[in-house]
């Protein structure tokens, strides 16, 4: 806390201070003053010898003065004006006095060194709280980041491992049972277990619940990843959820995200409770070549000739081929060939682009045609027959 006598002292300096600036203030103005006084003079001196020339030119006959001293004589306009000047700033100076500094005495030494402690303390406040926000934000920071490696140390080798198995493209994984976690333990009314007991558990209640012949593994999930060779990358995965049947102890198909145009209840029914492993390659094999015709029919769409364009269903079993606005073309296939080509047009409809020779190559050469070969020989069909239509 400042003491007294620390305050008396710099009210003291302050004091000496502004006598410094009042003597300094003292001296300006006698300057000043003197200065405008010189002015004065210099300006009264000149009004007399203009005068003066006057008398002596009158003295003079009229007829001896030259003709232009016989002219009307006028006063410069830079003298009037210096003198208008001269007078303005006098009254000015006059008007405007620099009045003395004013200074509060409304609270002694005393209160107001309490006053300025008690700014000082809130501002000092203020800057700790500031500065404790940014530590805050700091720690956060830090601990996220923190957080962040230890999962990455955690996970990353689980999910790399889970990465490689999934490079095969079928991945089993076991499902929690959808239907309950818990089951009501018979002896009392107000507790529960769990479903699934481990041998470790020797508690009395818990043998109690191994009596009870409850299914186990009722789940099995499978997914399905395709890669897509046209952009390098992994398609969205599709799942497949096994339910065992109680009486029989055979799986049946619980859910799935398969499309229904892949005849999956058809090849569950063939491989499902014989066959597993089959059973999941089939699915995979179907999702496959769904992705290699998708990838063909969507090249063809991009390298045709606006205003070309294809329709196509979701299983691209039925594709229409719109050349040019000019005819069109169904292509009808399945997995894997095309089964059949139906070509529409005339040559007069098509100014004379559909040919009998292009429509009879179309439907003959393009028929049995592998999917994966069609791109290929659908451009080369429309480049010997002179049709240019990419």
């Amino acid at each position: 806390m400042v003491s007294l006598e620390e305050q008396r002292q710099k009210v003291q300096e302050l004091e000496d201070e502004i006598t410094q600036l009042r003597e300094q203030y003292s001296q300006l103005r006698s300057t000043v003053g003197s200065e405008i006084q010189e002015q004065r003079e210099a300006q009264q001196g000149t009004t007399t010898t203009t005068t003066k020339t006057g008398t002596s030119a009158d003295s003079e006959t009229e007829f001896e003065r030259p003709i232009s001293a016989r002219l009307p004589t006028r006063h410069p306009r830079s003298s009037t004006n210096a003198i208008s000047n001269s007078n303005k700033r006098k009254r000015e100076e006059d008007y405007y006095v620099i009045p003395r500094a004013a200074h509060h005495e409304y609270f002694d030494d005393l209160i107001n060194s309490l006053l300025v402690e008690d700014l000082n303390l809130l501002d000092e406040k203020e800057n700790e709280a500031d500065a404790e926000k940014k530590r805050k934000v700091r720690d956060e920071q830090s601990q996220r980041l923190n957080d962040y490696e230890e999962l990455k140390v955690k996970y990353v080798p689980n999910v790399q491992l889970e990465n490689i198995y999934r490079l095969g493209g079928i991945t089993a994984f076991p499902v929690n049972d959808p239907d309950s976690n818990f089951v009501q333990n018979p002896k009392k009314k107000d507790s529960s277990v769990p479903l699934f007991v481990t041998d470790d558990d020797d508690d009395e209640e818990h043998n109690d619940i191994r009596g009870i012949d409850q299914p186990k593994d009722r789940y099995l999930g499978i997914r399905f990843d395709v890669f897509d060779r046209k952009y390098s990358r992994f398609v969205t995965p599709h799942y497949i959820i096994l339910k065992k049947v109680q009486k029989n102890d055979n799986w049946e198909i619980f859910k799935t995200t398969i499309p229904k145009f892949i005849p999956y209840r058809a090849i569950a029914l063939k491989y499902l409770n014989t066959e597993l492993f089959r059973f999941a390659s089939e699915i995979r094999e179907n999702l496959i070549q769904l992705q290699l015709k998708r990838n063909v029919f969507l090249t063809i769409q991009e390298e045709l000739e606006s205003p070309s364009k294809l329709d196509y269903d979701l299983g691209f079993t039925k594709v229409s081929i719109n050349i040019l606005g000019k005819f069109e073309m169904i292509v009808i296939c399945n997995l894997y060939k095309i089964t059949n080509v139906i070509v529409f047009g005339s040559y007069k409809e098509s100014d004379g682009l559909l040919t009998i020779q292009l429509k009879k190559k179309l439907e003959i050469l393009l028929k049995g045609c592998k999917v994966c070969e069609l791109e290929k020989q659908f451009f080369e069909i429309m480049g010997e027959c002179g049709l240019n239509v990419r």
